[in-house]
């Protein structure tokens, strides 16, 4: 067996090292499996900087066996949340998501906890600070994970993002009150100029520049709050106005962005090097649905990108753009990654779980193996 990688199911005579990651495991699995025992579980979800998230998405089509999904936003909402609940999810956005995990390991309020790495393509030590307060670690931008890799915890699999500012009600309803309205062909995107992303704005700003009749912008970090305090058809109205919508990563992630792309209708022009993207979409529904892929950051390469997709657009127009509507809408919205997210715990709990001490990008920890 290489040497990297040891599973745990032959720690029968288990060596000192392999003692050190057996431990942490065991209570690990142990919480895993009174949770995954449970025929209903009442979740408690911690999102900071969750003020975009429309949570009406969870007032009904949970998958089982979540029977009830607390969304708190705020330290004061954890203060007034009254558990036990059977899960904790934290959505980890790099704030202070430390200082609510303690909370909940204080009061007891959840048997396991669950680091959703929404942001796990940056800032990497505030991750990893974060993530060593958790048990199993969902990161949601699969191909920079390693380095989340610790003794104290489990890797799971990818769970990606999804849509959320939109919930699929208002989605659906949106979208059929506006279906039939025209659409311009400015390129369309609104990026934030994050102070750690200074390579993006400075493409963005070369766009703007070397391009004729677009609809890109870049706005400040505070831009990203104004956007979301506008009514939801405002922002709605944004996006379906237009044909074509730019999707740049902030590293090489997949964000929120693509989804909300679809969603809207939009034929997305998105980069090859957002590197998880064949295995949440595939390269037969990108070529159905469609979405246009970009070779280079430079500007002609983007120009070439905008004309195609205006013309992938305009050969089937409105039904082209429910069918991108209805595959986000029934594939990629934030209630969509919960059943997910559950098979990760399940798988964790089974009694033939494999969990492997595996190493990369200068990290060592256990993996959960599925096959």
């Amino acid at each position: 067996m290489n040497a990297k990688r040891r599973s745990v199911a032959l720690l029968a005579a288990a060596t000192p090292a392999e003692s050190y990651f057996e431990t942490p495991i065991r209570r690990i699995r142990a919480a895993a499996a009174a949770v995954a025992a449970r025929r209903h579980w009442d979740v408690l979800m911690i999102v900071r900087r969750g003020s975009g998230i429309d949570d009406t998405e969870f007032a009904s089509g949970l998958p089982a066996p979540i029977r009830s999904l607390r969304l708190v936003r705020t330290v004061e909402e954890l203060d007034a949340a009254e558990g036990p609940f059977d899960l904790c999810v934290v959505c980890v956005r790099v704030v202070d998501e430390e200082l609510l995990i303690k909370q909940v390991r204080e009061r007891a309020l959840a048997p396991l906890i669950v680091m959703w790495g929404w942001d796990n393509h940056h800032s990497r030590k505030r991750n990893l600070q974060i993530s060593q307060l958790a048990d199993l670690i969902l990161p949601a931008h699969g191909y920079c994970a390693a380095y989340l890799l610790s003794p104290h915890t489990v890797m799971g699999g990818l769970v990606p993002l999804g849509s959320y500012q939109w919930s699929r009600a208002t989605a659906s309803a949106l979208f059929a009150r506006h279906r039939d309205r025209p659409r311009d062909n400015a390129i369309h995107g609104g990026f934030v100029s994050w102070r750690i992303a200074p390579e993006r704005a400075a493409f963005v700003k070369r766009l703007c520049a070397g391009m004729r009749g677009h609809a890109l912008r870049l706005v400040p970090g505070e831009g990203r709050m104004r956007y979301f305090e506008r009514d939801p058809e405002e922002r709605w109205l944004d996006w379906a106005a237009h044909k074509v919508g730019l999707i740049l990563p902030f590293h090489k992630d997949l964000s929120t962005r693509f989804f909300d792309s679809l969603l809207t209708g939009q034929v997305p022009v998105v980069p090859e090097w957002c590197k998880d993207f064949d295995k949440i979409v595939g390269k037969a529904a990108a070529t159905s649905l469609p979405v246009v892929r970009l070779a280079e950051e430079t500007v002609p390469a983007v120009k070439a990108a905008w004309r195609e997709a205006v013309e992938r657009y305009d050969t089937d127009g409105a039904a082209g753009a429910e069918r991108r509507h209805r595959y986000a809408l029934e594939n990629h919205h934030l209630v969509h990654r919960l059943a997910p997210l559950c098979a990760e715990i399940r798988a964790l709990a089974a009694p033939d779980a494999v969990i492997e001490t595996a190493t990369g990008m200068g990290a060592v920890g256990s993996v959960l193996r599925r096959p």
